[in-house]
């Protein structure tokens, strides 16, 4: 379960191969290797079948973000226009008196909700084009991969713990079962040895047996766990 998560970038050696293939002499957890591919997954699924992005932007008031952000407004517009004046207008924005620079402050302060409303109106009809959702997402998580960690280890705690907990139940049940098999096939070894001149149980096919069984039990015991996360659905 943590080579899932863990590590963050790649440990090892032909990392090229591992893109590649999927092996190599490293590892990199399976969630921050497949970033990209699961944060574009995650967005199609969101955007086509959970919600739309341009509902979700038409429910912005804009009369509310206009309030949450007037206390810092008008500092933040001064701000700009000492930063924008000079820039543009270098001559002429010096040669005005600071109370003329006030005033203009102010005027730009008294006009910015009515800007401000117009420009997310603008952006609620438009979102789409303005905002590529699932290129913000892929760069997001593909710049912080801790980050997509972060998502899949608090949506599946729950999930992850029984995965944990299910190795035990199944590992012990097919152990009982493996071990079962092995006794009745050392008695079938010990009876057909016991009979002249009749067949021999191979010694390859004991040496091979707890190897074998050893990797079909834990092949098995991972899928009927991740078989009882996602089903039954009801």
């Amino acid at each position: 379960v943590e080579m899932i998560y863990w590590p963050l970038e790649y440990i090892g050696c032909f990392e090229k191969l591992y893109r590649q293939t999927g092996f190599s002499l490293g590892w990199q957890g399976i969630v921050p290797a497949n970033a990209e591919k699961m944060a574009r997954i995650a967005c199609f699924m969101i955007t086509t079948k959970l919600l739309r992005v341009r509902d979700v932007f038409s429910r912005i008031d804009a009369a509310c973000i206009v309030t949450q952000i007037e206390p810092t407004l008008k500092q933040a517009i001064t701000h700009v226009l000492k930063e924008v004046g000079p820039a543009q207008l270098p001559d002429i924005w010096e040669s005005l008196p600071v109370s003329v620079q006030e005033e203009l402050s102010l005027a730009a302060f008294e006009r910015s909700p009515r800007v401000i409303r117009n420009v997310l109106a603008t952006l609620q009809d438009n979102i789409e084009d303005v905002i590529d959702l699932e290129e913000f997402l892929v760069e997001k998580l593909k710049d912080n991969p801790s980050l997509i960690n972060e998502i899949f280890i608090t949506c599946s705690t729950e999930e992850m713990a029984f995965i944990r907990r299910s190795g035990f139940y199944f590992g012990f049940l097919l152990g009982i079962g493996q071990a079962a098999f092995l006794f009745l096939l050392e008695i079938l070894r010990c009876y057909l040895e016991a009979q002249e001149g009749g067949p021999k149980i191979p010694a390859w096919l004991m040496t091979l047996y707890l190897p074998f069984f050893g990797a079909l039990c834990g092949y098995i015991t991972n899928l009927l766990a991740l078989l009882f996360i996602f089903k039954p659905t009801d």
